[in-house]
């Protein structure tokens, strides 16, 4: 599943989480949650399900907060507003932010 490019400033970190990829998802939330959705229901960590799950369980200020996942998070955002971010955070060109 791919994110909708939308040329709009910012986006919200709950429609990021709802539209991220599984795999980047499933690093964000821990294996040990992922387990513990596919042992009630495995359709929980498919796609839709699981950004909506992401979306709920993960509160903006605290993850923004930790480093790790911070990281994720960033890793999870289309380019486009990766570029964005750097941008607004004045982040010099030289520097490889995009992996």
């Amino acid at each position: 599943m791919l994110l909708k490019q939308n040329s709009t400033p910012g986006l919200a970190l709950q429609t990021l989480l709802r539209e991220a990829k599984t795999e980047g998802l499933k690093k964000l939330i821990g294996q040990s949650t992922i387990d513990v959705l596919e042992g009630l229901d495995p359709e929980l960590t498919k796609d839709e399900k699981l950004g909506e799950i992401a979306a709920e369980l993960i509160i903006p200020s605290e993850a923004l907060r930790n480093p790790t996942t911070r990281d994720q998070i960033i890793n999870l955002l289309p380019l486009s507003k990766a570029r964005e971010l750097a941008e607004r955070l004045e982040v010099k060109e030289s520097m490889q932010l995009f992996f």
